[in-house]
């Protein structure tokens, strides 16, 4: 069965040719519709720390096998996007993030310190805002 999915990922190539173009790291390694929702401006790229956010549309079983991988980190499935994450949930996302090379400050800026009572979709809208911010 097809899902949906918002995921981080890691930018990868050197932009040097069509072959080395910068690129989500996941469309090397995972078999899925995907699309850009963070607009990062293309100058920019890889942004330090250098992560990304894109909607995926793939068969269950690849958003399983990307949840796995510690390269990445789904933000949310389907329709999880409305729900509050539990702390629990907030602690691995700023731990993804700093494991990418965020400062603790820069997290706060990009998530806050706490989840607050807000969705997921508030919190990644939060994160993608911060993140189109981000310079080589």
């Amino acid at each position: 069965m097809k899902i949906t999915a918002e995921v981080v990922t890691p930018w990868i190539g050197d932009g040097l040719t069509k072959q080395t173009a910068f690129r989500p790291k996941l469309t090397d390694f995972y078999n899925a519709k995907m699309s850009d929702t963070t607009s990062q401006p293309n100058g920019e790229l890889p942004p330090k720390p250098n992560i990304y956010v894109i909607w995926i549309e793939a068969e269950d079983t690849i958003v399983d096998a990307i949840e796995t991988d510690s390269d990445y980190y789904i933000l949310y499935r389907g329709d999880e996007s409305e729900g509050i994450p539990s702390a629990s949930e907030f602690g691995q996302l700023r731990s993804y993030l700093a494991t990418a090379g965020a400062d603790q400050e820069q997290i706060n800026t990009a998530i806050g310190g706490s989840v607050a009572g807000r969705s997921r979709t508030e919190i990644v809208e939060s994160m993608k805002e911060w993140m189109r911010t981000l310079h080589k």
